[in-house]
């Protein structure tokens, strides 16, 4: 793979490009460049302007020159970056052999001017050279860092203490257990698209895309900790829609921060609604203009949420600047806020209006799919028409791996929430193929109506360990029932066996209710079977009050919405029949349903219902967990919902390249194709015209 490079931010840029195209020109160099990254935090602090992560040339920082700054001065920084870059790697334990370090870090001064012989300051490890004297400064490595080791490497550089992969020392035994626990160890670094999501910060709109299960509240948690580390000073709220959202936001930011303090009056986690005990960013945004607060019913009366915040940005357009409440906004789990709320924002902060908004449009609970970025904002600016520039941060986005919910459950939650085995009587639709090439699937077939494809997950958006530690038919599993009591008393049996057989805790166990309408009673019901078998169970958002969604030693019972952006090892979706319907939202809802599994899921139901869905499930399986689909006409299509991702020009094009060449080029897969275009555009190139020239010789 080539060198992946991170712009954290616009200082020095040509300086910093002139050091990434030398570094480019090194051999087999094929690791991470943070560039203005990280900040070390000291005591005392240092700073480095670019730090290389690479298997063959280990861990080095660069310093570039300063000027105004002694010699002395410089000398005595880059002991301190040494030292602290020493003691963050001492932390991990699989970067130690003994006392000793398996990868010592190397501090690198770039001086001008460039034609100065290269120099060793101290010992080996400090080194000042010029940029055209890269490549006889610095040396590989002996033998190059195991794959582990890499992968702990990047973890301690990108300060990933808020990820999965937090399990240590041996290995439980309960079966459930272990299992969960050798998946846990698994994620324990940010991919690519997280890294850029994460820690590119730009003067402007930033959007991120990604699948259930993709990163993206991890994502924002790590991006909001890195601005409160950076700017202090700036006012940042991070903004979700679902309560259970909040909590999971404060933990994840509380551990990216790490030492630093938190100032709770400049980084604020809010709700976009919020309560009278909770005030969220519609209560601050008309407590700063002097209006009224609506409640909840005032504003169904007035047409919903959406409404209410369209006219609250009419009002807020005749403010004066200084009225603004933050200088950046990051809003999880966007597909669920309204347009209008958007246009609030924008209207509500000042240029260069840095917000930053993620989603999953797949998986909405709340009718249509959020619109492109100038219409979801009502205003045309440049800064919206976002775009990729070579050797800059990146504007829009994608993370189009899930590291949450495995493989097989992943396309089964896609085909459930599609109807895709009913086609083409779709519920909701993907018109575009290039969405789900940007989503992590293998397209095969003629894309046009009336023909069959098939949707396929990518070698590349599926991480090998889910194939490798669980079975399809363990991961997923659904079963009807003839009566309401006998689903129960198997729901109750079975949790009963993850939490004493399999090890699980109970907060590990999730029960979501499919029926939104009789969920609150069914949720006490099962409690109270639960109770009788000494298994502590808590409603999520009644028990223990509307902010908290998991209790130690409790089971979670929830609806759909209360779940949305919560997650568990093992998830029970009962009652699932209510979602054989053909109606959008119920598709969507089930969907979201489904990916709130890191492991395991059983999805159960009553009766002719439960049957309907069932035989979905029979038929996605059957196929081999690939989804098999009629592509609709456009008469089909006006009768179903469609759904689709505002896609910049560049995937367009990336996406209808791998599908000619995939075409074109005999025996070769668009994964296969995907991987050269990366590693070495002009192989495809050739391998192009060696078919071409066999097809003119046949």
């Amino acid at each position: 793979m080539p060198l992946e490079i991170i712009h954290r931010d616009e200082e020095r840029r040509e300086e910093r490009r002139r050091l990434s195209d030398c570094l480019k020109k090194l051999p087999t160099i094929s690791g991470t460049l943070y560039l203005g990254y990280p900040d070390l935090l000291g005591p005392p602090p240092a700073r480095v302007d670019a730090l290389l992560v690479d298997a063959r040339w280990g861990l080095v920082a660069f310093r570039l020159d300063e000027v105004g700054k002694s010699h002395d001065d410089l000398r005595s920084d880059f002991e301190q970056v040494w030292s602290l870059l020493e003691a963050e790697v001492k932390k991990e334990a699989r970067l130690r052999r003994g006392t000793r370090l398996k990868v010592a870090p190397v501090v690198v001064w770039i001086r001008e001017p460039d034609h100065q012989p290269v120099e060793q300051l101290e010992d080996e490890n400090i080194i000042a050279c010029g940029f055209t004297q890269l490549d006889q400064a610095l040396k590989p490595r002996s033998e190059p860092l195991t794959a582990e080791e890499f992968q702990a490497l990047q973890a301690v550089v990108q300060n990933a203490r808020g990820i999965r992969g937090t399990v240590t020392g041996p290995l439980p035994q309960p079966p459930l257990a272990r299992i969960l626990a050798e998946i846990e160890r698994e994620v324990t670094s940010f991919d690519r698209g997280q890294l850029h999501g994460a820690l590119e910060m730009v003067e402007g709109p930033q959007r991120i895309r990604g699948l259930a299960g993709s990163g993206k509240t991890i994502v924002l948690a790590r991006k909001a900790a890195e601005i409160h580390r950076r700017h202090p000073e700036r006012r940042v709220a991070v903004v979700h829609m679902t309560r259970a959202l909040g909590p999971m936001l404060e933990k994840h930011i509380k551990r990216f921060l790490g030492d630093a303090p938190w100032d709770r009056e400049t980084l604020l986690v809010l709700p976009a609604w919020g309560s009278a005990r909770s005030p969220g960013v519609y209560h601050l945004l008309c407590q700063a203009l002097g209006e009224r607060t609506l409640s909840l019913e005032e504003a169904k009366v007035q047409g919903g949420f959406g409404n209410v915040c369209r006219a609250l940005a009419a009002r807020w357009e005749a403010q004066p600047r200084s009225a603004v409440l933050w200088d950046q906004v990051l809003i999880d789990e966007a597909q669920d806020l309204p347009p209008g709320f958007f246009k609030l924002i924008w209207r509500a902060m000042a240029p260069p209006h840095r917000i930053v908004w993620a989603y999953d449009e797949l998986q909405t609970l709340y009718g249509d799919p959020l619109p492109g970025p100038i219409d979801l904002f009502a205003i045309d600016e440049p800064s919206l028409h976002l775009k990729n520039p070579p050797g800059e941060a990146q504007r829009d986005i994608n993370l189009e791996t899930c590291y949450r919910t495995p493989p097989w459950t992943l396309v089964a939650a896609h085909g459930i929430g599609l109807r895709s085995a009913h086609g083409p009587a779709y519920a909701q639709w993907v018109e575009d193929p290039s969405i789900w090439r940007v989503i992590g699937y293998e397209i095969t077939g003629e894309w046009s109506p009336g023909h069959q494809v098939e949707l396929r997950r990518a070698e590349h958006s599926t991480p090998s360990f889910f194939g490798q530690i669980l079975k399809p038919d363990d991961a997923l599993q659904w079963q009807t029932f003839s009566s309401t009591q006998e689903q129960d008393a198997a729901l109750v049996t079975d949790v009963q066996n993850d939490i004493q057989s399999g090890g699980l805790r109970p907060e590990q166990v999730l029960v979501i209710f499919a029926n939104g309408r009789t969920a609150r009673a069914r949720a006490g019901q099962t409690q109270h079977l639960l109770l009788q078998r000494g298994i502590g169970a808590q409603v999520a958002g009644l028990s223990e009050g509307p902010d908290t969604f998991t209790v130690p030693g409790s089971v979670t019972l929830s609806t759909v919405y209360r779940a949305k952006g919560s997650e568990a090892a093992r998830v029970y979706l009962v009652d699932a029949g209510v979602s054989a319907s053909p109606d959008p939202t119920e598709r969507s809802t089930i969907f979201v349903a489904m990916t709130r599994s890191t492991c395991w899921l059983r999805v159960t139901g009553v009766g002719m219902p439960m049957k309907l869905l069932a035989t979905e499930l029979d038929r996605i399986k059957a196929d081999g967990w690939v989804l098999k689909a009629v592509v609709p006409t456009p008469q089909e299509l006006d009768r179903v919902r469609r759904l689709g991702l505002d896609l910049s020009p560049a995937q367009k094009a990336y996406s209808k390249t791998l599908e000619r060449l995939s075409q074109e080029i005999d025996g070769m897969s668009e994964e296969t194709i995907r991987v050269l275009l990366e590693r070495d555009p002009s192989l495809v190139q050739m391998l192009y015209r060696l078919n071409a020239a066999r097809e003119a010789k046949d």
